[in-house]
């Protein structure tokens, strides 16, 4: 149905929203640890 297709979506966004807001939380915490440990 439409609200099943549109709850997907959502979902979708939501989860490509984490994401890459975890990827970039690892990038960050990986720079700080890879400059400390220099």
């Amino acid at each position: 149905s439409f609200s099943s297709m549109v709850e997907s979506l959502l979902v979708a966004a939501y989860v490509m929203v984490v994401l890459e807001g975890v990827v970039e939380w690892r990038m960050a915490v990986y720079e700080q640890t890879h400059h400390k440990s220099e």
